[in-house]
């Protein structure tokens, strides 16, 4: 038997969503449960496979034949193979779960006075609560736990505060020891696969609500709805599309008319439950197809033949390119799906590593050079949108004159750190599907030259000099806000100095007074936005 065959009695399902790299797990082998972000392994593997190598292998390859025979010996040892434990461990499971169900059906009374405990409990522990909220609303020191909530199945960022910048709050933390990630995932990360489906269930629950109802449906409140449960971006383009004039259509008005946007909507759902997360919609206007290509979708010309046969690829990838997936075309026990994807793509793949490989075609490395350059611009726009965040200038409040809502370019003047705040601001709210589409063919086209050999330019190791200038202009404010200047000396006693004492003095009264809210306010005009 081939040590191919030996590795994938410890090799569990694997998820294109999760890291690649194998882990010990007991002696039964598993997936490294933590998100990707270099050659589909994260941070911590792709370090040691760039040092040492992969301890264990990756998932969708080959066991080293030493750390076979130590999971073997393991398995031996044990006596239950690594199917027989798991199986095992299902019934225990399922055996349990019995157990509990049969206990909570004999302690029924007995729970009546425990809920009466706990409600009085919970009393108290909000009245807790609302003293520590208004403690925290005055300090504003300390950074935003990063991992992801439930939010009534909209998502969203933990409230609670941690020790370090883009750390955890102590919840979260626990459960990130216990699972390697927060239960929801981190808010810059993507959801776990499980909790996934969960939220999918909840927007599609409410996606049949609105498209259902009889009365008025408000296309922009549905797009806004399905960003919130981190749909593609083209779902939400769709909903934009398809929507009438002011977004709005009544029943009673245009039957035909309602009848046929609502045919649009379930035929747009069951595309998007047979889709995942990228969608190259740049190979869709080839030459001869009749369609004119807008400004985003010309960028790679060059590259449009190997986008268009890597869709169905990229689409299992995550929008990942991969060279050793190309190497064995006919493994077996792979999803066929997957298989045909690569099959379609395997010409078309090879085509572009030889015209890469030794002069590579200087168009075509243009189109790689754009793809690079944007994501550099991307990377040094959310390190400032993260500064923003940090500084509590997201938007800036109040905000700077002279800066119109459809104002985005904050590039072009870097005096002000509120204009730039303010102009991140506005161009954040303007992305939208063109943008995140781009992004994710840019990110595949990156990875398609990093593994032909192609260099990485020297720009995409250096910094913006307007990141630069920002993180200057950041530092000066944050240093202002932590050791405010003294006022200069003057005498007291003229009258325009008492007015001007008094004023200050009741400024900061009123100010800390009013500051839960105006944040409560806030808060729910966000809510409402969203």
């Amino acid at each position: 038997m081939s040590i191919e065959e030996r590795s994938k009695r410890f090799t569990p399902k694997v998820s294109a969503a999760f890291c690649m790299a194998r882990v010990w797990s007991g002696g039964q082998g598993g997936q490294c449960p933590l998100m990707p972000e270099k050659r589909g392994l994260c941070l911590f593997h792709a370090e040691k496979d760039e040092e040492t190598g992969l301890s264990h292998g990756r998932v969708d390859g080959a066991i080293p034949e030493d750390k076979l025979l130590e999971f073997e010996a393991f398995t031996a040892r044990s006596s239950i193979s690594p199917a027989t434990s798991r199986e095992r461990s299902r019934s225990d499971r399922r055996a349990k779960t019995q157990e509990t169900k049969t206990e909570s059906k004999s302690k029924t009374k007995a729970k009546a006075a425990k809920a009466a405990k706990e409600a009085k409990e919970a009393s108290a522990k909000a009245k807790a609560k609302d003293r520590a909220r208004d403690d925290r609303s005055v300090r504003t020191d300390r950074p935003r736990c990063t991992a992801r909530v439930w939010a009534g199945g909209e998502g969203g960022q933990c409230k609670a505060t941690c020790e370090i910048e883009g750390g955890l709050c102590g919840r979260h933390q626990a459960e990130a020891d216990q699972l390697g990630y927060p239960k929801h995932g981190f808010i810059h990360g993507e959801i776990p696969e499980a909790k996934y489906k969960e939220f999918k269930k909840e927007a599609a629950t409410e996606l049949t609500s609105l498209t259902g109802q009889e009365g008025m449906v408000n296309a922009q409140s549905a797009s806004s709805t399905v960003w919130q449960h981190h749909r593609p971006a083209s779902f939400v383009a769709a909903f934009q599309y398809l929507s009438p004039e002011k977004g709005k259509l009544r029943k009673a008005e245009a039957p035909e008319a309602w009848r046929e946007w609502k045919e649009k909507v379930k035929h747009l759902v069951k595309q998007h439950q047979q889709a995942r997360f990228c969608d190259f919609d740049c190979m869709r206007y080839s030459a001869g197809s009749g369609a004119a290509p807008d400004s985003e979708e010309e960028r790679y010309l060059e590259a449009s033949a190997l986008l268009e046969a890597s869709d169905q690829y990229a689409r299992h990838s995550g929008c990942r390119f991969r060279r050793a997936s190309f190497e064995d075309l006919t493994e077996e026990g792979s999803d066929p799906e997957l298989q045909a994807a690569k099959a379609q793509a395997a010409p078309v793949v090879k085509e572009f590593l030889a015209r890469l490989k030794d002069s590579p075609d200087q168009a075509l490395l243009k189109d790689f050079n754009e793809a690079f350059d944007a994501l550099w611009t991307e990377s040094m726009r959310s390190s400032m949108v993260a500064r923003c965040h940090q500084l509590d200038l997201w938007p800036p409040s109040p905000s700077p004159l002279g800066i119109a809502e459809d104002d985005v370019e904050y590039e072009a003047d870097t005096t002000s750190l509120f204009a730039i705040a303010q102009r991140l601001y506005n161009h954040d709210c303007r992305r939208n599907a063109s943008t995140m589409r781009r992004l994710s063919t840019a990110s595949f086209l990156a990875d398609f030259a990093y593994e032909a050999g192609i260099p990485t330019p020297d720009f995409f190791r250096s910094r913006s000099p307007v990141l630069d200038k920002f993180e200057q202009m950041a530092d000066e404010y944050e240093e202002q806000m932590q050791f405010p200047p003294t006022r200069r000396s003057h005498s007291w006693w003229l009258p325009w100095n008492l007015i001007w004492d008094a004023g200050s003095w009741l400024y900061g009264i009123f100010s800390r007074a009013l500051r839960p809210i105006v944040d409560a306010a806030c808060t729910s005009r966000t809510k409402k936005l969203e």
